[in-house]
């Protein structure tokens, strides 16, 4: 994927930069449909092989450098609900980074960033 040559501001595709090379290929992929390509400030990402294992990442509402994230978890099937979303807000990118790498199963260690 061109990180650079998205339609997304560029805290988006830094943070997406980083965690490329702190991940490498093949951990998450870019959940695309017509709503997320048109929004500026924001990215859905999903973890390879586990389409409900998602999170969202934005930076609108956040202080400067700052990032929210909606992290998907799919376990509450077994009650009402269809997934279950946790969501912090004004996390700096070292925290968006390892709060990914804890979500999509990276790594036990913090990712340095």
């Amino acid at each position: 994927m061109n990180i650079w040559s998205m339609f997304k501001h560029k805290s988006i595709k830094l943070l997406l930069f980083k965690l490329q090379n702190a991940f490498g290929d093949g951990v998450f992929c870019l959940e695309y449909n017509e709503d997320s390509d048109k929004d500026y400030f924001s990215i859905a990402l999903q973890k390879t092989g586990q389409p409900d294992v998602r999170a969202y990442v934005y930076t609108y509402g956040q202080a400067r450098d700052l990032f929210g994230i909606h992290l998907e978890y799919p376990w509450f099937v077994e009650n009402e609900f269809n997934d279950s979303i946790v969501v912090y807000e004004d996390l700096s990118m070292r925290q968006i980074v390892n709060t990914l790498a804890a979500h999509f199963e990276v790594a036990a260690l913090e990712v340095a960033v």
